[in-house]
């Protein structure tokens, strides 16, 4: 099922303005956390399911958004892997994308995915270049490898089969984007 949001949103990368209406918005460029804060041990989730780093927006989402991140972790964890790395984007944003992810995300078949390599780290910027050229939808969520579930974006193309623009992935679950949303995101990254 393709998600249309709505494109009357006030918010824009820095995280200000009114409720945001789209995820992943906000992330400071390479904001993702790499391998040597992931490192470091979970905090503050007492089954160690859930990877809060240093960015302070991952403090603010755990807090924010914890019984719904504790949510999505369950299904996410249920599909593999041992650890949700909480998204270091603008909280209300993560709390719109955590809600579409339960209510219409699914998991996406990875045994059709290709490499199309991007730049390193701009898994939405990569996604949204291919977009442009008409290569397929825009598909956002998460993405599972070595044993984490990070914040991920990828395109689906007609018929199913996933582009992945950084690395392939062991698993993929999100939403497809339809054009206006596709339109929103495309301005946000």
């Amino acid at each position: 099922m393709r998600h249309r949001l709505s494109s009357n949103s006030s918010a824009d990368r820095s995280g200000k303005g009114s409720r945001g209406t789209f995820p992943n918005a906000g992330a400071a460029k390479g904001a993702t956390p790499d391998d040597a804060r992931l490192a470091s041990p979970p905090v503050d989730d007492s089954t160690a399911r859930l990877f809060i780093g240093q960015h302070p927006w991952q403090r603010e989402n755990a807090d924010r958004n914890g019984a719904a991140l504790s949510a999505l972790a369950d299904r996410l964890l249920a599909l593999g892997g041992r650890v949700v790395v909480v998204p270091p984007d603008n909280p209300e944003l993560v709390e719109v994308e955590i809600a579409l992810l339960l209510g219409e995300g699914r998991a996406y078949n990875r045994a059709d995915a290709v490499l199309e390599p991007g730049g390193p780290s701009e898994c939405h910027a990569n996604t949204v270049a291919l977009w442009r050229a008409g290569q397929g939808s825009i598909c956002t969520g998460y993405a599972l490898s070595n044993d984490r579930w990070r914040s991920h974006s990828w395109v689906l193309r007609l018929g199913g089969a996933i582009i992945e623009t950084t690395e392939l992935r062991d698993a993929y679950y999100g939403f497809e984007l339809g054009d206006d949303g596709a339109e929103i995101f495309a301005d946000l990254v």
